[in-house]
């Protein structure tokens, strides 16, 4: 959430590879992350979505008919249910501080998140044997049967160069 809670990053989070996705939405409101998840995770086979508890995912029903996908919701104030989210949005944070205002997405702040994505999904991490979610997302699309996708879950961070990932998402939440 942006300054005076005004603007957002959406995150999602892929929980095999950790890879990391992200896109910058105008308000915390139902109806811009119903757009914006659509609009991220149109066209690709996504099996389950776990969201937060907020009213941002009133439109679930809409999303869940739009993806062919089920929803699931955390417990409320348990956010060890969504740990893997909470730690990447906590790497997220060292690019886009608190206060900052995320209302709108100009040219340089896209760049901006381009940049934070591409570094934060470059990381190497101790639970992927030292690889980065990159790397393992890369070697688990090529390890796949040629023409069968690779059942796995992504969050995903919506940015306007959209990398369509054929994976299933399995946790999303709105950061910031």
């Amino acid at each position: 959430m942006g300054k005076n809670h005004k603007g957002a990053i959406l995150t999602l989070v892929e929980r095999r590879s950790k890879y990391l996705c992200a896109t910058y939405l105008s308000g915390k409101d139902a109806k811009a992350t119903k757009n914006g998840v659509i609009k991220l995770l149109r066209g690709m086979n996504v099996k389950t979505i776990t969201f937060d508890n907020g009213k941002e995912f009133a439109y679930h029903e809409d999303i869940s008919k739009k993806l062919r996908s089920e929803i699931y919701f955390a417990h409320p104030y348990t956010s060890y249910e969504r740990a893997l989210n909470e730690y990447t949005n906590r790497l997220l944070r060292q690019y886009f501080p608190k206060g900052m205002d995320l209302r709108k997405a100009t040219e340089r702040e896209l760049k901006e998140l381009k940049f934070a994505l591409n570094e934060i999904n470059s990381r190497p991490r101790k639970s992927l044997n030292w690889k980065s979610p990159s790397d393992y997302l890369h070697e688990l699309k090529c390890a796949a049967p040629r023409g069968q996708l690779v059942n796995e879950s992504i969050t995903l961070i919506f940015t306007n160069n959209q990398q369509y990932l054929k994976t299933s998402i399995a946790s999303y939440a709105l950061a910031f």
